[in-house]
């Protein structure tokens, strides 16, 4: 997944917890995280897949509650 398929993906996650401003602004988080890493010299993969990662798991540790 490059920068901009990262973007739609998590304006896709945001959107799917419009009701949620709380997980909203933790996803954003993640997803600034990861573009300040790259723009740092962290590999773009790396630090995308990493951010997913994060995200996923937050959706579903939210889901297991």
């Amino acid at each position: 997944m490059d920068k901009e398929e990262f973007y739609q993906w998590t304006a896709n996650m945001m959107g799917a917890f419009a009701n949620d401003p709380d997980k909203r602004q933790e996803i954003k988080e993640l997803y600034f995280l990861a573009l300040s890493e790259i723009e740092e010299g962290g590999s773009e993969r790396h630090e995308i897949d990493s951010a997913v990662r994060s995200i996923k798991e937050l959706i579903d540790g939210d889901q297991e509650k």
